[in-house]
């Protein structure tokens, strides 16, 4: 049932002068959950949007429980990205620029899991990951799972670098949703 002005906009003149911006609000009946329906399952229900934001910031997070990842990726936004989603999935994350950068990181220190980016500068993703299988089978080192990582690649493309080089492959822009399950999918598959 609509009660009159419930969601009509409010304005506010300010008058504080020319180009200071406007402030404008909408109020939205919610009804949260009483103190008996606050249990869902094993979870409890944030009373609040801002409590549940603040009780995902708050989660403990064990670095390094699931292993450790090596974010190989030219963007620093992006990298900063997948390493936010990584270290709350558990991992300790190193990071790489370029190709160059990854493959020194990765013949140096024994990684569960590489996310590479496809395209970079001074050395792309596939060249780096070929090199490294290359060089891990000479070392006799444990496979380490690559999962290629693309805004751009054609299937063609992506047919190719899974082709014995990469272990999977996930499209930009990545959610934590699909590394989570692309990371779920090939921990099982081993």
């Amino acid at each position: 049932r609509a009660r009159t002005g419930m969601f009509q906009p409010k304005f506010e003149d300010d008058a504080t002068g020319e180009g200071t911006g406007s402030m404008f609000w909408t109020l939205v009946p919610l009804k949260l959950p009483n103190a008996a329906a606050r249990k869902v399952g094993r979870e409890e229900v944030p009373e609040t949007p801002a409590e549940g934001y603040r009780q995902v910031e708050a989660a403990p997070v064990v670095e390094g429980a699931r292993g450790k990842a090596l974010i190989v990726e030219d963007s620093a936004p992006i990298r900063k990205m997948l390493k936010r989603i990584l270290e709350r999935a558990g991992f300790s994350v190193d990071e790489a620029g370029n190709g160059e950068q990854g493959l020194d990181k990765l013949t140096r220190t024994s990684y569960d899991v590489c996310i590479m980016d496809f395209l970079m500068p001074i050395m792309d993703g596939v060249t780096c990951t070929r090199k490294y299988r290359a060089w891990e089978a000479a070392a006799k080192r444990k496979r380490t799972v690559i999962v290629g990582s693309s805004a751009n690649a054609d299937e063609t493309e992506i047919n190719s670098a899974l082709d014995g080089a990469f272990d999977g492959f996930i499209p930009k822009p990545v959610t934590t949703a699909n590394l989570k399950a692309k990371l779920d999918e090939l921990y099982a598959a081993q």
